[in-house]
């Protein structure tokens, strides 16, 4: 796990700590969360997406197809 910063606990505003991570697809992963003040304890569930990319690969895949990100404005 990695020692990173990620969130602060949205109620107490102490430092969440990364308690276990899984992949549910290959684009998508399921974390949980512990706020790290005992007196506190809320816990969290957290997902990332790989949504978009920025810059193509040099080995792409051929199942992968994401679009390429385009900054607006």
């Amino acid at each position: 796990m990695s020692s990173r910063q990620l969130f602060l606990c949205p109620h107490c505003k102490t430092k969440m700590r990364l308690t276990s991570s899984h992949l549910e697809a290959e684009l998508f992963r399921v974390s949980y969360f512990q706020c790290t003040n005992v007196f506190c304890g809320f816990t969290a569930r957290g997902e990332y997406a790989i949504t978009h990319q920025v810059s193509p690969s040099s080995t792409p895949d051929p199942s992968v197809n994401l679009e390429t990100f385009r900054k607006t404005g």
